[in-house]
């Protein structure tokens, strides 16, 4: 029995190729504000972390839903603190003038995403903060966001490593080049450290300095004072004595004090 012709594969066409690759292109450039749209039209601003639902009335008999973070991420599958920040980007992003807040946001609008060639939402300028879905303390973000911009990394990447101390052990352990820029951390840390002492101790110093010339300087007044009252206290002695001797050098002597005459032959 001969076997037929092989059957041509079916190609489905340039046309059907680019639609998948225009598809991804849109959710490269485009699904971060997807996202935070979908977030921001649906979370409540500053409801927090809670589970209620609301109605929304809008204009005339319409109403939409919406829910705290906690009820959205639980909903999503999603960590409560990704949802805050993605509904904080977009209102960044409302500051900035390009799209409306989110507390204006209707389901019945359509509002096409921004692109992220132009409107970054990753990276050191981006409108997405990372870290701050990671719970990092006030404290530790401000840290973050300094030595981010000191050395010109993404703050994104330091939270991951921060956030990752089992990771950041297995790299040290593992590789050599890892271990070296450990070192060198470390070695910029103390170098730091001791730069913070030195001039903990020049301020000490001067602070020890300055208390040493005014307490001199209150010595020197009390002193000062004290010479002039001493010699006030002279000048009116010798006053009194002046005007004491005068008085009994031009008094004259009574005649009962007078000896007898005759008494004055030698």
């Amino acid at each position: 029995m001969n076997a037929g012709p092989p059957e041509e594969a079916l190609d489905d066409g340039e046309e059907a190729l680019q639609a998948d690759i225009d598809e991804f292109v849109t959710l490269d450039r485009k699904g971060p504000w997807k996202l935070a749209l979908l977030v921001a039209r649906r979370v409540t601003p500053g409801e927090g972390t809670g589970v209620r639902i609301d109605r929304q009335p809008r204009s005339g008999l319409h109403a939409f839903r919406r829910i705290s973070a906690g009820e959205f991420a639980r909903r999503a599958s999603a960590n409560p603190r990704r949802v805050i920040a993605l509904l904080d980007a977009w209102n960044r992003l409302a500051a900035d003038g390009v799209v409306p807040p989110a507390a204006d946001l209707r389901p019945d609008t359509t509002i096409e995403p921004p692109d992220t060639g132009e409107y970054p939402f990753y990276g050191k300028n981006g409108y997405y903060r990372s870290w701050e879905a990671t719970g990092l303390s006030t404290e530790r973000r401000d840290a973050v966001e300094k030595e981010a911009e000191k050395s010109g990394t993404r703050p994104s990447a330091i939270t991951y490593v921060m956030t990752h101390p089992t990771a950041v052990k297995t790299a040290l352990l593992a590789d050599e080049a890892t271990r070296k820029a450990a070192r060198q951390a470390l070695e910029e840390f103390e170098a730091r450290q001791a730069a913070a002492d030195a001039e903990d101790r020049a301020a000490a110093a001067e602070v020890a300095g300055e208390r040493q010339r005014e307490y001199d300087s209150e010595q020197d007044d009390i002193s000062r004072a004290e010479r002039d009252a001493y010699a006030a206290q002279a000048r009116e002695a010798g006053e009194g004595s002046q005007a004491g001797a005068s008085r009994t050098s031009s008094t004259p002597w009574p005649r009962s004090a007078w000896p007898p005459r005759g008494r004055w032959r030698c």
